[in-house]
């Protein structure tokens, strides 16, 4: 990947707020939901509502709380609060109520695979008149509205791109500076959280006319007469993890610090290692997708790591790698040397995919394309043609993160992946801001190291140390 041209755009960690609700006419009957996606400063950033057809209230609800999710992963949230008025899911989702109504498995199970993405998800209940919102949203949904009826300080009402429908909403990002002014794109009628919804609709009205346990709620339906769908002034919250700051860069709240190291439980240490050259490395060519060998150099470069690798770390737990062929054939030379130990192949740590740009040096892609271009320099939302963009990147990423964090406490491993993952790892490690990725050179086969804690502490030890390749 060659060196960016403009350092002054990025991805940064985001803390979002989601307001979602659902209802039904008839319970079953017509039903609806709608979603808000909001910064810590209470600014709109995205909408969804969508039709859902004969169902129950319950199913309406979980639908607006996985589009709700969906979106906020979509804008590279990285810490949610979601509010609802429905007590049922609110306390469900908590884990502290039991989900007894089999139309309601699958789509709390959607649900929690979508909050696992997060680095943390918190749960609030709140009155039906803090979720007007939402509720609105969901009752346009219901009588027939493709977008999002205008409100004051929404999308919809302030001239950008509202997410409704199937639509796909870009905001001006260059404009505002902002990573997130791009508006995200709408969950289309094929959608897998409607899609899910429809697919238990059956089972949840046959059962609702044999009426509903008490425990399952029995609410009625958003913008329907008859009492309120929750219960009870407690608010039902899960434990929140660390803060980050938010969309709109207000201060992020105070966090201790300290120059003692962590001392709760042995940290997790990734040896983050960038794969040795190709001849695309040495063309300065985009090379995302493309599964290309290393060239002579890279396997010497390759070879060269794994000696540091093994004297850094005789005792790895296991070597973690991109699926493509410039990884594994980094993370075989680890192996190796290192001995008896596994290699893993984790998609999530695959290059960012250029797309029509793969294999192009950036003076091609500027000769070719530079509407697009300029574009994608803008806006961390946008893809290159056919490609992902570098929020979509650290969606995954973080969930890679996340998942080896939990595998392998208390270990090391080794981590063979691309440019893009392995700087949005340090970007993340470091608490950095939007210019970190486009300043960090990271060299062929260059080592970084990451300590991360039980308690949520992270130490970085190392970032491209070359001293092996000389």
């Amino acid at each position: 990947m060659p060196a960016h041209p403009r350092p002054d755009r990025g991805v940064r960690p985001v803390k979002v707020t989601i307001e979602a609700d659902g209802g039904s006419r008839g319970n079953p009957g017509p039903a609806g939901y709608g979603a808000v996606v909001r910064s810590t400063t209470g600014k709109v950033l995205a909408e969804r509502l969508g039709r859902l057809g004969v169902t129950t209230n319950n199913v309406a609800e979980y639908t607006g709380l996985i589009e709700g999710l969906r979106a906020a992963a979509e804008l590279g949230a990285d810490e949610v609060e979601v509010r609802m008025d429905s007590k049922l899911v609110v306390e469900q989702m908590s884990g502290r109520w039991q989900i007894k109504h089999p139309g309601l498995v699958p789509l709390a199970a959607e649900a929690g695979d979508l909050a696992r993405s997060f680095r943390s998800v918190r749960y609030s209940w709140i009155p039906r008149e803090r979720n007007k919102h939402a509720d609105r949203l969901a009752n346009a949904a219901m009588d027939g509205a493709s977008t999002p009826p205008a409100t004051p300080g929404s999308p919809a009402s302030s001239g950008s791109a509202a997410s409704s429908g199937s639509a796909a909403a870009a905001g001006s990002a260059a404009a505002s500076g902002s990573a997130v002014a791009d508006a995200a794109p709408v969950a289309g009628p094929d959608s897998p959280g409607r899609a899910a919804a429809r697919a238990v609709a059956a089972a949840a009205n046959s059962s609702s006319s044999r009426g509903l346990s008490s425990s399952e709620g029995s609410s009625s339906g958003a913008g329907s007469a008859g009492p309120a769908r929750s219960s009870g002034s407690t608010d039902a919250t899960a434990q929140t993890l660390v803060n980050t700051s938010d969309v709109d860069a207000a201060p992020a709240e105070p966090v201790a610090r300290s120059w003692a190291p962590p001392s709760t439980g042995s940290p997790l240490r990734m040896l983050l290692v960038r794969h040795g050259e190709t001849p695309y490395t040495a063309e300065k060519r985009y090379s995302g997708r493309s599964d290309i060998p290393l060239s002579d150099r890279g396997r010497d470069q390759a070879g060269r790591a794994a000696v540091r690798i093994r004297d850094l770390a005789p005792d790895l737990a296991a070597v973690v790698s991109s699926p493509l062929r410039r990884c594994l054939e980094t993370a075989a030379a680890v192996r190796g040397l290192v001995g008896d130990v596994e290699i893993v192949t984790d998609q999530d740590l695959v290059e960012c995919d250029f797309g029509e740009w793969d294999g192009l040096t950036f003076a091609e892609v500027r000769a070719a394309y530079p509407a697009e271009l300029d574009r994608w320099l803008a806006s961390p939302l946008v893809a290159p043609p056919g490609g992902e963009s570098l929020q979509q990147v650290t969606i995954r990423v973080r969930r890679a993160v996340r998942r080896l964090q939990q595998q392998y406490a208390g270990q090391r491993i080794a981590v063979v992946s691309h440019v893009t993952p392995i700087k949005s790892m340090l970007r993340d490690a470091l608490a950095a801001g939007d210019a970190f990725m486009y300043r960090l050179y990271l060299d062929p086969a260059g080592l970084s190291i990451v300590d991360s804690w039980p308690d949520g502490g992270v130490a970085v030890r190392t970032v491209n140390d070359t001293a092996h390749l000389s």
